[in-house]
């Protein structure tokens, strides 16, 4: 693995664990174990570290987008397509917890970063919508929208607000993670607990889809009934 590659794992290690508007790039260069002047060789800053990382992101949104089949019909045929889905969420977690600061023009954050994270947003949009499309004709066009819509925001907020339910033990997510005690997102989960932080949020999603899937199979048997 060349060091332009390390750098970017380092980092998205450090954003993941701190939040990105709590990691410097001399905190990437130490962590490694490099020199702030051989980090900035490959990165001039920390924007040109975060927009590969998005754009890894949304490659692998898009990939998922182009897996929906006509075969996806039933719940049990969505199930891989969401554990992958919230496999990906998690991997680059700092992506949905840090909505924020991609949002916030200014400060730092140039333009294009906001817009960059929008084309993310829409790929998560299309990617729920194409789902919702596979359930057939026995969802209306407005149910569809707004179930789609549900996802996305269910999407967005599982990683950012799980952790802190009252009902959770809440943990580091990585044994070797070290946050800084400033930071608000000292608190993760351990590794070995991020299987069952992908189930519980596959059973969050299900259970926003599961009323809609048994009204359509109800409109179905009413149709074929005719």
């Amino acid at each position: 693995m060349g060091t332009r590659e390390r750098i970017l794992d380092h980092s998205l290690l450090l954003f993941n664990q701190r939040g990105v508007a709590w990691v410097t790039t001399l905190d990437i260069a130490t962590e490694m174990n490099i020199s702030p002047g051989n980090l900035y060789y490959h990165y001039h800053g920390k924007e040109e570290l975060v927009l590969p990382l998005l754009a890894e992101f949304q490659l692998a949104i898009d990939r998922l987008n182009r897996n929906i089949s006509s075969d996806v019909q039933t719940l049990d045929d969505c199930l891989p397509l969401l554990y992958t889905l919230l496999g990906v969420c998690r991997h680059y977690r700092f992506i949905l917890r840090d909505q924020n600061f991609f949002l916030q023009e200014g400060a730092g954050v140039s333009a294009h970063l906001p817009r960059k994270w929008r084309r993310v947003l829409r790929s998560l949009q299309e990617f729920s919508h194409h789902l919702i499309a596979r359930f057939g004709p026995y969802l209306h066009e407005d149910e569809q929208q707004l179930l789609a819509d549900n996802l996305v925001l269910m999407g967005l907020s599982w990683l950012c607000f799980e952790p802190h339910l009252t009902h959770h033990t809440v943990t580091d997510m990585s044994k070797d993670a070290q946050p800084d005690a400033s930071s608000p997102a000292q608190n993760e989960w351990l590794a070995e607990d991020e299987e069952m932080l992908i189930q519980t949020g596959i059973r969050r999603l299900t259970a926003v889809l599961t009323p809609y899937l048994s009204l359509s199979a109800a409109r179905a048997c009413s149709a074929d009934a005719r």
